[in-house]
């Protein structure tokens, strides 16, 4: 990420200046509660056997549309139980709110059946040349046809120019997420 704390220059994104301010350290993805997560999984396990993505801001957990397939595959020949790839108007709803009041300070996805890590497509997509694509952290869901078994948050490191491990979440209480 371009900002750095105490220097007054604001974070930057591939596309522009983005107003608020940017986390010096991971920002926990549960800011108010166990909620937030809860969410994320019941997203993921209705998805499932395919990705599901989404964004968290402050209040808000949206999941959006899997339009990997409807892009001809990102490019890469993936599916949506391979990859995801935002639609138009999440897209844009996660563009516009980086300059907004309650930006998004995390993307979701999930891996079946792989494990939560962030491949390294996701890696492709998520970083250009050293750089975040957006002033996001990342979190990977882990999901089989059981049930989520945990998740890994990622954040960018500076000095790696790539997204590392910052947060390991473990399995959810399975009462709370039933997928709906």
């Amino acid at each position: 990420m371009a900002h750095r704390a105490g220097t007054g220059t604001r974070p930057t994104y591939r596309g522009g200046p983005v107003s608020g301010r940017a986390p010096t350290a991971p920002v926990p993805l549960v800011r108010s509660s166990q909620e937030q997560l809860t969410q994320v999984y019941a997203a993921a396990v209705r998805s499932y056997p395919e990705e599901t993505c989404g964004f968290v801001r402050a209040y808000e957990v949206r999941a959006c549309v899997n339009a990997v397939e409807q892009l001809g595959g990102d490019g890469c020949g993936r599916t949506a139980r391979t990859g995801y790839a935002f639609a138009g108007a999440d897209l844009l709803a996660l563009h516009r709110s980086l300059d907004g009041d309650d930006p998004v300070l995390l993307v979701y996805h999930s891996h079946g059946d792989v494990g939560a890590y962030f491949s390294a497509e996701d890696q492709q997509h998520a970083v250009v040349d050293g750089e975040p694509v957006y002033p996001v952290d990342h979190l990977v869901v882990d999901l089989t046809r059981d049930g989520v078994r945990g998740a890994r948050q990622l954040s960018v490191s500076p000095a790696l120019g790539r997204y590392v491990a910052t947060v390991a979440y473990g399995e959810p209480n399975p009462a709370e997420v039933d997928g709906g």
